[in-house]
């Protein structure tokens, strides 16, 4: 497939997995070369693994096939971002750190997510 043809999709997800890793950054222990920062290979896309937080956990999955960003807390809570093409990068980055916001608010973990946009 010609770059041009998937260009705006390819910077979509080139933003939203900085996000997601530094979400995961600030979250776990680090270990050697940011190991823990790896996003693994699922059936339907890629996710952080579990994020210990306080006594819950929580991950974060590019869920491809449903389009989404999957954000699930181990008390069942689950939130949802769909995952859109941005044509305008800046708005694009404001919209998506709302929506992660968003998710975390609803999910009983103290993790922030600040914007310094």
């Amino acid at each position: 497939m010609p770059f041009p043809e998937w260009k705006e999709t390819a910077a979509t997800l080139h933003m939203w997995t900085q996000i997601v890793g530094k979400v995961r950054l600030a979250l776990t222990p680090w270990i050697n070369h940011s190991w823990h920062v790896t996003l693994y290979l699922t059936a339907r896309g890629l996710t952080t693994s579990p994020i210990a937080h306080d006594s819950r956990c929580f991950e974060i999955e590019f869920d491809f096939v449903g389009q989404a960003i999957v954000i699930r807390c181990s008390d069942g809570t689950q939130r949802q971002i769909p995952l859109r093409s941005r044509s305008e990068r800046t708005k694009g980055v404001k919209e998506r750190t709302k929506g992660v916001k968003a998710c975390f608010r609803h999910c009983p973990t103290k993790a922030t997510v600040e914007s310094k946009l």
